[in-house]
């Protein structure tokens, strides 16, 4: 393969920067200084516009590249997993269960992401439940009672509990692009209404 002499200035477009190369094919094949004239900082400064830029392959095999992301944020792949892309990956929300509702799975949109795992909990009255649920592993823990129950499964993302033996308990069915769906399961005849705070992890 023949070296040619490059005397002239690339341009990269995407990032706005450009270097000049001033070597010789003499010189390359010299090793002298003249030929490094393109540097490593050169060529970085050219293909990035700013410091923390992320260098990464297209869909369509081309290079592409992640501008810097805003402080406190964290590097994911997109819902479509073509590029990179930087989000908090936290999102906070609240609903609410009836308990004289049927057994059904209900969806819950609004978080921005698909989570990987949920945290939840619950109180009201002499009722108090907290859980978790990345649907392969659960965990939940709760209290009722005036003389308080405590009990503990891994069965649940949570356990709503009316008495004893009247209660709803939900799992993590799906994780969606915008949320997260979670079968219900309603036992004997609960009744009231459960405020419920949830923390969904990307």
């Amino acid at each position: 393969m023949a070296i040619q002499d490059f005397k002239g200035t690339i341009t990269f477009p995407s990032a706005g920067g450009s270097i000049t190369a001033m070597a010789t094919a003499a010189e390359v094949l010299a090793g002298t200084e003249a030929a490094k004239a393109i540097a490593p900082d050169q060529l970085a400064t050219a293909l990035f516009a700013a410091i923390s830029d992320i260098p990464y392959a297209t869909a369509a095999g081309k290079p592409g590249k992640l501008t810097k992301g805003a402080a406190d944020t964290k590097l994911f792949m997109n819902a479509g997993a073509t590029a990179p892309e930087w989000a908090s990956g936290v999102f906070i929300g609240t609903t609410t269960r009836d308990l004289t509702s049927i057994s059904a799975d209900v969806a819950y949109t609004g978080v921005g992401f698909k989570p990987s795992a949920i945290i939840a909990f619950s109180a009201v009255g002499g009722f108090l439940g907290i859980g978790m649920d990345n649907i392969t592993t659960k965990g939940t823990g709760y209290l009722y009672g005036t003389t308080p129950v405590y009990e503990i499964g891994s069965s649940f993302l949570l356990k709503l509990i009316y008495t004893s033996g009247d209660y709803q308990t939900a799992i993590v069915k799906t994780f969606d692009a915008d949320g997260f769906t979670l079968t219900w399961t309603k036992t004997l005849s609960p009744s009231g209404s459960f405020s419920i705070y949830y923390l969904a992890l990307r």
